[in-house]
């Protein structure tokens, strides 16, 4: 779904849908406080630096502007497709403007870093955050230029979707553990209660009661991670367990049991960044190579080898051509397109190489091609204006720029601004829709097995033979919980809803009384009085089990939505939550490819504790606003017999 909406082709109404979601997406995912986050980092280093990157007051002053337009003059004049030391440069250079209280210079050296590098997505979305106050209309501009780079550039949609990817499988974990837990400290009452019951039969009361407590521990501490011994408990509280609650139990127990998938998926997105190999045989790093000779080489020396690759013989092109050797581009594009007769991007290029060379009538041919296999290719109806202009056919040259205005109004205004060159055309980089379909119908065999360092040494991630004990050490304790659950049904006390078993209950007509609670009532001289008694012991357990959910609830986010058995909205909180606590522990996602948008992810700040607040404010509403019906799941009063038969309330004349 990533991938289509990135490849989607937007009308006019689009843009600006699209860009105010990334202006969204910047602030809810936490990319918005990047520029904040990274200015104390780029003190640090501007200081430490050597002369040339310092970042003195010199630096701050109009000399930066000087040096920027300079550095841009220099991308023009030798028609390089990227300067990425320079681009970092200036956007850390812009960022130390910005604290300095000098935003026309910030602003002008953000805007400069875009430009030196266009792979290079975190300087339009820190001019988004800068505007989105200030100038709305800045920062629609600002997102709709990122939106516009996320929906060209490949290596920036591989790192959005393997880190949107890695850190919501972590999250879901996470959240589903957070559950369990506390699924688990809900019902600890019942665990502890059949081990005592069980324990009392050959051990003395005292140590019954202390024994269930460590049985409750042991599991944490045997090495089996945290997922399991949460299974295990889990299971053998499946028969008290309610419905949305045992959905708990079997979503973890899914996630634990495809853990091991984790390597293989995260290997398959990882794929394109190989150096070598099929199918992309390190192809990703030709379109910014900075020695193109070198690459044509090399990727010549790789065509005799794989001579039935698309990617190898499009890589070869683009690095002839970038060094001046176009026959050799035409003869690789030619036999690219053999394989991929319907690729737009190839024939677009094609016909650069044929204009170039003064054959315009081939090169508006493949152009005409490019057009027909894909009517939204702006770049082919754009260089076919300018061969039209070149043919004096001034009517087919303005119908073929309008065109390509309306579908890329930002692209053709670059172009045109770039008076120097004698016929400015544009290339195509191979489309990111080739890229995702090859990844997807690479076959197994040629993923590589990658796990994320937060993943790394997890014993959840170590292999199937895990996945089988954990599968016979849960299974083993469901059959437990149910045949424990036969052998000692356990119900709830009639007056406080403390667990009790048959061998513990004491009955007094249809009720089933715990012992503290028969104690109480064999007290009293008459029923009446008894039922008194029993009402005060009550209340007095209500209002402490009432106080502790309260503390527990407004402490751990999650509790008292569980308790009171919103159980669903809870997980949902707690993925939150989980989002969170990941850059505090130093989670971060394993594609950092150079975009600069993980840079200020979950840094600490106002945006941070503002996050905090909502989580608590979310998880203490659910908790406080809970239904009059929705009764916490330890305070469930059940009898013995008969389960429509209530104690009566005393009346104020017994009282």
């Amino acid at each position: 779904m990533l991938v289509s909406l990135f490849n989607r082709s937007p009308g006019p109404q689009a843009s600006l849908a699209q860009a105010l979601a990334c202006a969204l997406t910047a602030l809810v995912l936490g990319w918005a406080p990047i520029a904040g986050s990274e200015v104390a980092r780029a003190e640090e280093e501007a200081a430490t630096a050597s002369p040339e990157v310092s970042a003195s007051k010199a630096e701050r002053s109009p000399v930066a502007l000087r040096q920027l337009r300079a550095w841009l003059d220099e991308k023009g004049q030798n028609q390089v497709s990227a300067m990425p030391a320079e681009a970092r440069l200036a956007y850390r250079r812009g960022l130390i403007a910005w604290k300095a209280g000098e935003d026309a210079e910030a602003v002008g050296l953000m805007r400069g870093a875009a430009e030196l590098d266009p792979s290079f997505a975190a300087p339009h979305l820190v001019l988004t955050q800068w505007f989105l106050t200030r100038e709305p209309s800045q920062a629609l501009l600002s997102g709709a230029a990122l939106v516009h780079r996320l929906k060209n550039d490949f290596v920036l949609q591989l790192e959005l979707a393997g880190n949107a990817t890695f850190l919501l499988f972590t999250a879901l974990f996470w959240a589903l553990l957070a559950g369990a837990l506390i699924l688990v400290g809900l019902h600890q009452h019942e665990l502890r209660h059949v081990w005592s019951e069980r324990l009392g039969i050959a051990l003395s009361s005292g140590s019954a009661r202390v024994w269930p407590w460590t049985f409750l521990a042991l599991p944490w501490g045997l090495g089996l991670g945290l997922g399991v011994p949460a299974l295990v408990l889990l299971a053998m509280l499946w028969p008290v367990l309610k419905a949305r609650e045992r959905l708990v139990f079997l979503a973890l127990a899914v996630i634990v049991a495809a853990a091991p998938l984790a390597p293989t998926v995260m290997g398959r997105l990882a794929l394109p960044l190989r150096e070598e190999g099929a199918p992309f045989h390190g192809i990703l790093a030709v379109e910014h190579a900075a020695e193109p000779a070198a690459t044509q080489a090399q990727f010549e020396a790789l065509a005799n080898l794989q001579p039935e690759s698309p990617f190898v013989h499009f890589g070869l092109a683009w690095s002839a051509r970038r060094a001046g050797d176009l026959p050799a581009a035409e003869r690789a594009y030619r036999r690219a397109l053999q394989i991929w007769p319907s690729n737009d991007r190839a024939l677009n290029n094609l016909g650069n190489l044929l204009a170039m060379q003064g054959r315009f009538d081939e090169a508006l041919r493949q152009y005409e091609r490019a057009t027909e296999v894909q009517p939204g290719n702006a770049a082919a109806h754009f260089n076919a204006s300018q061969v039209h202009t070149r043919l004096f056919d001034y009517p087919a040259a303005s119908d073929a720029v309008a065109r390509a205005s309306a579908l890329d109004f930002e692209m053709v205004r670059t172009y045109q601004s770039r008076s120097g060159e004698d016929l400015p055309l544009v290339d195509q980089w191979v489309a990111p829709a080739t890229f995702w379909t090859a990844l997807a119908q690479a076959p197994i065999t040629a993923v590589p097995v990658a796990l994320p360092p937060a993943w790394n040494g997890t014993i959840e991630t170590s292999g199937w033979p895990f996945v089988g004990l954990a599968l016979v050490l849960t299974l083993a304790g469901l059959g437990v919980g149910l045949w424990w659950q036969r052998r000692m049904p356990l119900r709830a006390c009639s007056n406080c809803a403390r667990p009790v078993c048959r061998r513990c209950a004491h009955r007094q007509r249809e009720q089933a009384l715990c012992p503290g609670c028969a104690t109480i009532a064999a007290r009293a001289e008459s029923a009446e009085f008894g039922r008194v008694l029993l009402a005060q012991q009550r209340r007095r357990t209500e209002r402490t089990g009432a106080i502790l959910r309260t503390v527990v609830s407004t402490t751990v986010p999650g509790w008292g939505m569980i308790a009171t058995r919103r159980t669903l909205a809870a997980l949902v909180l707690l993925g939150g939550t989980s989002l969170l606590v990941m850059p505090l522990l130093e989670v971060r996602g394993p594609f950092a490819l150079g975009s600069g948008l993980d840079a200020g992810f979950g840094r600490s700040g106002w945006w941070s504790a503002g996050c905090w607040l909502l989580v608590y404010f979310v998880s203490i509403a659910g908790f406080l606003g809970r239904s009059p019906e929705a009764e916490p799941v330890t305070a469930r009063p059940q009898t013995a017999t008969r389960p429509g038969v209530r104690l009566a309330e005393p009346s104020s004349r017994a009282a």
